[in-house]
């Protein structure tokens, strides 16, 4: 995975725009069936390029605030 989770200057991780399903599998740490019900149920956003199927970066982010604000309490 040489191209995942690379820090900038910063020091906050900086992803690749596009991220392959293997990758975000990697990223959160989730099984590959259960990205592709995310990206199924419309949780995570994709795209599709030729017969590839892509997780922009900004959709992991989005993915996991949501995650955060289903936890809050009401």
């Amino acid at each position: 995975m040489a191209n995942t989770l690379r820090s900038s200057s910063d020091g906050r991780s900086k992803l690749p725009l596009l991220l392959s399903v293997k990758q975000v599998t990697y990223e959160l740490g989730l099984g590959r069936t259960i990205v592709y019900e995310l990206i199924a149920t419309g949780k995570l956003r994709s795209v599709k390029i030729g017969r590839r199927r892509c997780v922009p970066c900004e959709a992991i982010e989005e993915f996991i605030a949501g995650l955060v604000l289903e936890g809050r309490p009401t």
